[in-house]
């Protein structure tokens, strides 16, 4: 289960999103994450096809879209590309989330 810190986060986060839909990703994540100084661990919260991961994805992801990481490991996705595609996740999205807020990966 995610850390206490990184559950607020993504609540915040996904509140942020539904009030201001107007405001590009990385702002609001810029936002939410704003005054977290202690290690965050997202846990599950950080793989597609998790709400808080879309929105990782529409911030730091130029390559993939959020509904293709959605179609690619939401519940009708091929079992067989999840492994590789969470560990292309990981490697090109998610470490550059972590970079820019220093979050355990």
């Amino acid at each position: 289960m995610a850390s206490l810190g990184a559950r607020k986060v993504v609540d915040s986060a996904l509140a942020l999103r539904q009030s201001h839909g107007h405001v590009p990703a990385l702002e609001l994540l810029d936002l939410a994450m704003r005054g977290h100084l202690d290690p965050l661990d997202f846990e599950d919260e950080c793989e597609p096809p998790h709400a808080f991961a879309l929105l990782v994805a529409e911030a730091f992801d130029d390559m993939m879209t959020p509904r293709e990481w959605y179609v690619l490991l939401g519940p009708d996705g091929d079992p067989e590309l999840r492994t590789g595609m969470l560990d292309v996740w990981r490697t090109y999205v998610w470490s550059r989330f972590a970079a820019r807020y220093a979050v355990v990966q």
